[in-house]
């Protein structure tokens, strides 16, 4: 690991969490997380109650894009510091962190989240990208 894969792994979560930092002058869009999700890329998520599974920009798209546009105005996440844990080898690592934010919902009312996150990443082509989005979601936190 070089200070540089150090680095390139810390900017791929923190374009990922501003990827679902929006408002209606920063709408949410796809195209932030190209570059930082592989094509591919599994998601695993329990927002909402219920466990979904998605596979690669497609399904991310089809699934995320619909219900950010129906029912979210604004949306701010970060990641809690102290909990950001990276294993970085040469061309694959993983990290752990906890992400905490909310927002407003396109029918005024206001959410709390906080998550649980693992990110297995790859290095291709000289940039780190994440291949899944594991995302356990804390219920006694969030509303």
């Amino acid at each position: 690991m070089t200070a540089k894969d150090e680095a390139g792994v810390r900017a791929c979560v923190d374009a990922w969490l501003a990827g679902w930092t929006f408002d209606p002058t920063h709408p949410w869009s796809l195209d932030r997380f190209t570059p930082i999700l592989h094509e591919d890329a599994q998601v695993i998520d329990d927002y909402g109650h219920q466990l979904s599974i998605l596979n690669g920009h497609k399904d991310y798209s089809g699934i995320w894009g619909p219900m950010v546009k129906q029912y979210m105005k604004q949306w701010a996440i970060k990641c809690e510091e102290e909990t950001y844990k990276a294993w970085i080898g040469d061309t694959v690592a993983c990290v752990s962190f906890v992400l905490r934010g909310g927002g407003e919902m396109a029918n005024g009312e206001v959410h709390k989240l906080r998550q649980y996150c693992t990110f297995p990443l790859e290095k291709i082509g000289g940039r780190w990208v994440i291949l899944k989005e594991h995302i356990t979601t804390d219920f006694d936190y969030s509303t």
